[in-house]
C-alpha cells in the first residue's frame, strides 16, 4: 500500500477509489477505516463460538492497513473477479494492462508447504477439483474469506465465512466439484471426462518419448490413463488430482 501511495503521490484510499474501485463499478467497497457513510451501517457482524454460544465480534481496524482493510459486497467482489479473469478489464473499463495481470497470476516463488501452493504477486497459485486455481484469502475477528479463480473454466467463487471451524475451503471445493466439469490431467494436459467417466486420449509425451494414450477412465484410485510407447503399455493414475505419477501396468 505504501509503495502505491509513494509512487503515485496520492493517498492509498484515494488512489484505489479512482483507479480500481471506481472503474470496476465497486460502489459498495472501500479501504477506508472506518467505512464511510452508510457502508459502516451495512457491515456484517462476525461471530465466534465460545462457551457454548455464538459471541458477536465487533469490527476490527487494522494498524497495518491496507492489509485486511477492504470492505466489500458480493456483487462488487464478483466484478473484481471478472476483471481478474479477463486480463484486468470488465466491460469497457480496464484497471491493469493484460500483461500486468498475467504477471501477477504467474508463479514467482514456491512455498514448499506440501499443499502445492505457489506464489505470484498478490495471488496464490494452487489446484482444486483437477483445475489450476488463482487464490487469495483473508482473516479477521469473526470472519474468514477465500477467493478462488479458475481461469480454464472462466469461473470464480468468493466466500466470506463466519465462525466456520473448517474454514471456507471445504465449501469452495464442493462448489467447484458441483459446477465444473470433471477433468483429467495427463502430462500437464487437461481433458474433460464425460458422464460415463471416459475421455478421448490424445498424443502425450512422457520422459521425452512420444506416447499414444489408448484409453482413460475413472478408477477407485482416481483418474487412470493407459498409454502406449513402442511395444510397452503403461498407465498413470492419481490418488489426488491432478498430481499424477507414472507406473507400469
Amino acid at each position: 500500500g505504501y509503495i502505491v501511495q509513494h509512487m503515485s503521490g496520492v493517498p492509498f484510499d484515494d488512489y484505489m477509489d479512482a483507479h480500481v474501485l471506481g472503474p470496476l463499478g465497486m460502489t459498495r467497497s472501500t479501504f477506508r477505516q472506518p467505512p464511510p457513510g452508510d457502508l459502516l451501517a451495512s457491515v456484517a457482524m462476525g461471530y465466534q463460538y465460545h462457551g457454548g454460544s455464538y459471541v458477536p465480534q465487533p469490527g476490527v481496524y487494522f494498524s497495518d492497513a491496507p492489509d485486511g482493510s477492504l470492505v466489500t459486497s458480493a456483487p462488487d467482489i464478483a466484478r473484481f473477479m471478472i476483471a481478474a479473469l479477463h486480463g484486468g478489464a470488465i466491460g469497457g473499463s480496464r484497471i491493469l494492462r493484460e500483461e500486468t495481470m498475467r504477471t501477477m497470476q504467474t508463479q514467482h516463488f514456491d512455498a514448499h508447504d506440501g499443499d502445492n501452493t505457489r506464489i505470484g504477486y498478490a495471488f496464490f497459485l494452487s489446484s482444486r477439483a483437477g483445475y489450476d486455481t488463482i487464490e487469495h484469502s483473508g482473516k479477521a475477528e469473526g470472519f474468514e474469506s477465500l477467493l478462488v479463480l479458475v481461469p480454464a473454466a472462466d469461473f470464480g467463487v468468493c466466500i466470506s465465512w463466519s465462525n466456520g471451524d473448517e474454514g471456507p475451503d471445504s465449501v469452495v471445493d464442493a462448489i467447484l466439484q458441483h459446477f465444473l466439469p470433471k477433468t483429467q490431467m495427463r502430462f500437464g494436459l487437461m481433458a474433460p471426462v464425460d458422464s460415463a467417466g471416459v475421455v478421448e486420449c490424445s498424443n502425450a509425451r512422457t520422459d521425452g518419448i512420444d506416447s499414444k494414450c489408448d484409453a482413460a477412465h475413472l478408477s477407485e484410485e482416481g483418474p487412470e490413463c493407459s498409454f502406449r510407447s513402442g511395444n510397452s503399455i503403461s498407465s498413470i493414475f492419481s490418488n489426488g488430482w491432478p498430481n499424477m505419477r507414472a507406473g507400469s501396468s
